[in-house]
C-alpha cells in the first residue's frame, strides 16, 4: 500500500509573479492651427491683400498718368520745334547771305540790307508771340536775343554804302561780327532746346543754326 506523503505545494506560475509596470502612454502634443488659418490670420491676410491690391491699382494709376503727362510734353515741345523751325528756315536765307556781305558793293548792300532788316524784324515779332513750352525758356530767350544780333547786324551792313571809306571796313567787320555772334548764341539755345527735348525721352531737335546747314526737318520722336 503506497504511502500517501505531502505534496509540494504547486508553484503558482504567472498569478505568482508580479507583472512589470508599463511605460505610461505618451500624450501626443496639441499642435496650434497655422497662423493664417486662424481667425486673427485670416484678418490679417485679407488686410494685407486689399493693401496689396491698392498700391497695385495705385501705381497702374501713376504710371498711366506719368505716360499721359510726358505725352503732352513731347505734343508741346514737337510743336515748338516746328514752330522754331519755322523761323529759322524765314531768316536763313538773309543770314547766309549776310556772311558774304564784306565783299559785297555799296548798291548790293543797298539793296539787301533793306531786305535783310525786314526779315530779321518780322521773325522777332513772330517769336515774341511763341509761348515757350515749360523747359524752353532760357532757349526761347537765346533765340530772341540771336534775332535781334542778326538785326543789328543788318543795321550795320546798311550804313556802309553811306559811309566814308574809312568807316566802311569798320561797319562791315562790325556786322560780320554781330552776325557770327548770332549764330553762336543761336547754336547755344538749339543745344537747350535739345536737353529739353532728350529729358522728354525724344530724339534731337535736327535744327541748325541760319547760315550753316539748312536746317533738317524735325524728327517725329
Amino acid at each position: 500500500m503506497a504511502i500517501k506523503g505531502k505534496r509540494k505545494p504547486a508553484r503558482r506560475g504567472g498569478q505568482a509573479r508580479r507583472r512589470p509596470i508599463s511605460a505610461p502612454r505618451p500624450v501626443a502634443p496639441v499642435r496650434k492651427p497655422a497662423w493664417y488659418r486662424t481667425t486673427q490670420g485670416l484678418v490679417v491676410a485679407g488686410g494685407l491683400a486689399i493693401v496689396v491690391v491698392v498700391a497695385a491699382l495705385w501705381a497702374f494709376a501713376n504710371a498711366r498718368s506719368n505716360a499721359a503727362e510726358l505725352e503732352d510734353r513731347q505734343a508741346a515741345l514737337r510743336s515748338y520745334t516746328e514752330r522754331v523751325q519755322g523761323l529759322l528756315q524765314v531768316v536763313n536765307g538773309p543770314a547766309s547771305q549776310m556772311a558774304t556781305a564784306g565783299g559785297l558793293s555799296d548798291r548790293e548792300l543797298t539793296r539787301l540790307t533793306k531786305s535783310w532788316t525786314e526779315v530779321f524784324t518780322g521773325a522777332q515779332a513772330q517769336l515774341s508771340q511763341l509761348a515757350p513750352e515749360p523747359g524752353t525758356e532760357s532757349a526761347n530767350r537765346l533765340v530772341q536775343n540771336s534775332f535781334f544780333l542778326y538785326g543789328s547786324a543788318a543795321e550795320a551792313f546798311a550804313l556802309v554804302p553811306d559811309a566814308d571809306e574809312a568807316l566802311k571796313d569798320r561797319l562791315k567787320t562790325q556786322g560780320a561780327t554781330q552776325a557770327a555772334a548770332a549764330g553762336g548764341v543761336l547754336n547755344e539755345a538749339i543745344t537747350l532746346l535739345d536737353d529739353a527735348r532728350r529729358d522728354a525721352d525724344m530724339s534731337a531737335s535736327g535744327l541748325s543754326p541760319p547760315g550753316g546747314a539748312p536746317p533738317g526737318q524735325v524728327p517725329p520722336g
